[in-house]
């Protein structure tokens, strides 16, 4: 494998690529104090374009906050996501 094609795959990819806004981005946001869909998307431009990102920034925000409340709670994280209207 040569460099250019190694640096295309270690390259972190783009959650809004609108607005060229990767996922460490958000969850860094996020673990500075961005608390709602709002603050995240002010402080960093994702989401405000097409809006095609938004339900995977969201999803960002809901595991980054869940993250950070366990952090802060002293408790661990699950490690599974929660699965709502699994059963119907």
């Amino acid at each position: 494998m040569d460099e250019h094609n190694f640096n295309q795959i270690m390259r972190p990819r783009k959650v809004c690529v609108c607005r060229s806004v990767d996922k460490k981005t958000l969850e860094e946001a996020v673990k500075n104090g961005a608390r709602t869909l709002g603050q995240l998307t002010l402080q960093t431009g994702a989401a405000r374009n097409c809006g095609t990102c938004l339900p995977q920034v969201i999803e960002i925000l809901h595991d980054t906050l869940e993250q950070v409340e366990a952090a802060e709670s002293g408790q661990e994280p699950l490690p599974f996501k929660k699965v709502e209207n699994a059963i119907e």
